[in-house]
This record gives C-alpha cells, sequence and structure tokens, in this order.
C-alpha cells in the first residue's frame, strides 16, 4: 500500500533537480579540462632551448590561469545561485543551459587571447562573453528568488534577492569597464579591470551582505 506522505510529483522533481546540478557539475569540469588541453609543453634539447620554449608559452599560461579563475567563480557563483532551489524549475533549467553555453565558450576566447593578446579583437570577444555569462547568471538568480515554494526554508527576503542579483552581477561589470577602457583608452590596460572583479565581491559582502543568512 501506497504511503499518504508519497507524492511522486515531489520524488520526480528531486530527480530533475539533481540531474541538472550533476550535469552542470559536468560541463564546468569538461571546460577546465579543455582549458588545460589548450597547454602544449614546449620542446627542447636542451635547457636553453626548453627556457626559450617556456618565455614563448607565457601567454598561454596567463590565458589559462585567467580563465581558470573565471571558470572557477562561475562555478561558485553557480553554486550560490543554486543551493536553495528544492524543486525543479523549468525556466531556470532553460537560462542554466543557456548558462552553461556561455561557459563552454569560455576555452574558445582564451585560445584567441593566447594567440592574439588582450589589447584588440580577441580580448574584446572574450569580454562579451563574460558580459553575457553575467547576464544569464543575473536572469537566473531572479528565477530562483521568484517563487519562495520553490526554496529551502521558504520565501527570502528582498534585501537578499537584491544582494543575489548583484553578486551575479558583478564579473560582468568589470568586464564592461574593461571594454569601455578598449575603446575609449589606453588598450593596454584592458585587461587590468579584472583586478575589480575580488574588489567588487569584498565591497559587496562588507556592505551589501543580508545580516541574517538562511542556510
Amino acid at each position: 500500500m501506497t504511503s499518504k506522505s508519497h507524492d511522486p510529483d515531489a520524488e520526480a522533481d528531486d530527480r530533475l533537480l539533481h540531474r541538472m546540478l550533476f550535469f552542470s557539475d559536468a560541463v564546468f569540469a569538461i571546460v577546465l579540462t579543455l582549458l588545460a588541453l589548450e597547454l602544449k609543453a614546449p620542446q627542447g634539447r636542451n635547457t636553453a632551448e626548453l627556457a626559450k620554449g617556456l618565455a614563448n608559452l607565457a601567454g598561454d599560461l596567463g590565458a589559462f590561469t585567467g580563465s581558470f579563475a573565471l571558470v572557477g567563480i562561475w562555478w561558485l557563483a553557480h553554486a550560490n545561485a543554486l543551493r536553495r532551489m528544492a524543486r525543479f524549475d523549468w525556466l531556470l533549467a532553460g537560462l542554466n543551459l543557456v548558462f552553461l553555453l556561455t561557459v563552454c565558450l569560455i576555452p574558445f576566447g582564451t585560445s584567441l587571447i593566447a594567440h592574439s593578446g588582450v589589447s584588440g579583437l580577441a580580448w574584446e570577444i572574450y569580454c562579451w562573453n563574460q558580459v553575457l555569462t553575467s547576464s544569464v547568471m543575473v536572469l537566473m538568480s531572479i528565477a530562483v528568488t521568484r517563487r519562495s515554494g520553490y526554496l529551502i526554508g521558504g520565501s527570502m527576503s528582498g534585501h537578499e534577492r537584491l544582494y543575489r542579483v548583484l553578486r551575479g552581477a558583478l564579473p560582468g561589470l568589470a568586464f564592461v569597464v574593461s571594454l569601455l577602457i578598449l575603446r575609449f583608452g589606453n588598450p593596454k590596460w584592458a585587461a587590468s579591470s579584472t583586478a575589480l572583479i575580488p574588489l567588487e565581491f569584498l565591497a559587496l559582502r562588507q556592505f551589501a551582505r543580508p545580516k541574517i543568512q538562511t542556510p
């Protein structure tokens, strides 16, 4: 006899939610792997040749390190945005796929800047990719908080909703600044705006984080 507490719809939603989260983590893992695969070991018959090859690889290593950090930021943002989800939501699932699409484009942009530098069209394409990723994360944050019945712990305060939306927007804002520098300032300084990202998060945490955090 079926228990009265048995809810087939709730169980189906639970399975779908876990599938979406596991699938998302797998995509992030693949993206990080693709970034590493772009690194090719230099050839050298002696120490001098190998040292020269490693020096020529500096641009690739810099692009890899920066993109690895960004993918890590997006993984953390994704985990934070969805950590209170209690039920599967089709709108969120669709936005999640679009978000993963933008993340999957990061290795392509990384390859561009590794070979062309960070002061021209390659960097502009890379920046627009990050701005798009940030925009979709904002939409996901809004979608997550629109239904209190889909959240662990119930409703969320307006302050916390705003905090989550701003947190998703901050990385994209840094790349918008980079695009402005690229267009109107000295292109050599365009990439330096990425240093704003940790400063933005620290400022948001210090001045706008909700005092009471629901688990």
